[in-house]
C-alpha cells in the first residue's frame, strides 16, 4: 500500500499536468490537430481530481504516508487539487 501511494502521486502529478493543458485548451482554444489527442487530454485532466481527493483523505487519514513521496510532490498535488475544485465549482 505504501509504495502505491507514491505511485498514485506520480500519476496524478502527470494528471495534473494534463489539467494544466486542459486549463489552456478551454481559454485559447484547441492546441491539438488530433480530435483524439484533445479527447485524452480533457479526460485525463479532468478525471484526476478524483484521485487527488483520494490522495488527500489518505494523507488525513494514514499521515505515516507523507514520508513516501517527496514535499514538492505532495505540495504540487494539493495546491492543483486547490485549483482544481475551484475550476470545477465555478462552472
Amino acid at each position: 500500500m505504501k509504495q502505491q501511494f507514491l505511485f498514485l502521486n506520480q500519476v496524478a502529478f502527470i494528471g495534473n499536468i494534463a489539467f494544466i493543458v486542459t486549463m489552456i485548451m478551454h481559454y485559447s482554444g484547441p492546441i491539438f490537430q488530433n480530435k483524439d489527442l484533445e479527447s485524452y487530454w480533457l479526460v485525463a485532466g479532468h478525471a484526476v481530481i478524483i484521485l487527488n481527493i483520494y490522495l488527500l483523505l489518505n494523507l488525513i487519514f494514514k499521515r505515516s504516508f507523507i514520508q513516501l513521496a517527496p514535499k514538492w510532490l505532495i505540495g504540487f498535488n494539493g495546491s492543483l487539487l486547490l485549483l482544481e475544485a475551484i475550476y470545477f465549482l465555478s462552472l
